[in-house]
């Protein structure tokens, strides 16, 4: 599997580069910068004390759904100031490194899914046997 990795300023244009580059080689898209804008506007929503900060942004990312972050609300520039303000902490850029080898590993079974099912359907193996496999 190929993993890129895009890195620039803020507006640079790695979010365009990083969907374009996904479509042409139809890899899977997850933009690391929306998931701390993600929990940065839950954050925001649920008016969260900011004492206990670190603690609550990581039981927002533990719970959170990170797949499909199209929302133009995460890019205001209120919960940028917020993203940049926890993006600081330790914990919580454990958890989400964490959910981002959790959508690695969603993808590479969908991958794993995708050629087994190819491979029975041109029968070159039963599917019993690749049930065995698993």
């Amino acid at each position: 599997m190929i993993e890129i990795a895009i890195d620039g300023t803020s507006a640079s244009g790695k979010g365009t580069l990083a969907k374009k580059l996904s479509q042409k080689y139809a890899i899977p898209h997850l933009d690391t910068g929306l998931m701390y804008r993600k929990v940065a506007s839950e954050i925001l929503k649920n008016k969260i004390d900011y004492n206990k900060l670190s603690e609550l942004s990581c039981q927002i990312a533990k719970v959170s759904n990170f797949e499909n972050l199209q929302n133009e609300e995460l890019r205001t520039e209120k919960i940028a100031q917020m993203a940049s303000k926890i993006a600081v902490f330790p914990a919580l850029r454990n958890m989400l490194n964490l959910k981002q080898k959790e959508f690695i590993g969603k993808v590479m079974n969908s991958l794993v899914a995708a050629y087994l099912m190819e491979e029975i359907l041109e029968q070159k193996y039963s599917p019993t046997l690749i049930l065995n496999f698993l």
